[in-house]
């Protein structure tokens, strides 16, 4: 009587038994073939860049993380002693050359530099372009009535909001009058406010004027500086309406002197 355990082994058991070490040696004899041609590596590695980007400077990130990082991988091994926003073998260099850094707009080059074990390179390039938007407010400095002069000459100033991108310069010349018909003295502080990123020295700029609805100069509604904003803006810098002359027919909407695109703003303040 044969014995039940010894069964004769047949070609299906052979194959199930030998297929883990033939999927074994299949993987070793990979494996030295991978590392002889590791060894004489000059292929380079890939590197792809992160796509184009078009973003306005108001929402412009300068760190550049927001736009993304290069895709990187190599046939043997990439370069571990560099790193680039937590990739293994890449570096970064920003180029600025046709950047303002002190108005963000204009273009900049992201250069990527792939490196694998063996020191083959790979260079890949992303643009972002910065395009810049002028949108400012502005509240004009109130006239004052005073009994003299300060020593400080401090009257009040312009207001500015929504200040973005721009880069504002304020500045004001004085003229006073001394020999008025009753025997008061005034001085007219013009006003002139500009963005630097954007002001062009042979255009004009837009003189906004100031508003008198009431006949007696002295009257406290000729009193408040205007503000000069985009029409249906609410809140307090929703802009004045008033009638600059006493004689207007109707009142002027002081959005009419706003422009996104303006070259600047020049106005004149009684004191």
């Amino acid at each position: 009587m044969k014995n039940a355990f010894i069964q004769p082994l047949n070609f299906y058991h052979m194959n199930q038994l030998l297929k883990p070490v033939l999927i074994l040696l299949l993987f070793l004899n990979t494996m030295r073939l991978w590392a002889q041609d590791c060894q004489n590596d000059t292929i380079k590695p890939v590197c792809l860049p992160p796509a184009n980007v078009t973003v306005n400077c108001q929402i412009f990130d300068p760190t550049l993380a927001a736009y993304g990082n290069a895709l990187v991988s190599d046939n043997c091994c990439l370069d571990s002693t560099r790193q680039y926003l937590n990739q293994r073998g890449l570096t970064h260099l920003a180029n600025y050359s046709d950047f303002d850094l002190n108005c963000n707009k204009g273009t900049i080059l992201r250069v990527f530099k792939a490196y694998d074990c063996k020191g083959n390179i790979s260079v890949c390039i992303q643009k972002v372009e910065v395009q810049y938007l002028q949108d400012y407010y502005v509240r004009f400095p109130n006239d004052m009535i005073i009994t003299e002069f300060n020593g400080s000459g401090f009257y009040g100033t312009p207001e500015i909001f929504g200040k973005g991108c721009e880069l504002i310069g304020t500045s004001y010349a004085d003229e006073v009058f001394t020999n008025l018909p009753n025997g008061d003295i005034r001085l007219e502080r013009t006003w002139a406010i500009i963005n630097w990123c954007t002001y062009n020295p042979n255009q004009l700029v837009t003189v906004v004027p100031n508003p008198q609805p009431q006949v007696f100069e002295f009257n406290t509604q000729n009193l408040p500086g205007p503000v000069v904003s985009a029409d249906g803006t609410l809140g307090i810098w929703a802009p004045t309406i008033t009638k600059v002359h006493p004689y207007d027919q109707s009142p002027t909407n002081y959005a009419s002197f706003y422009n996104s695109q303006a070259n600047g703003y020049q106005y004149k303040q009684f004191i």
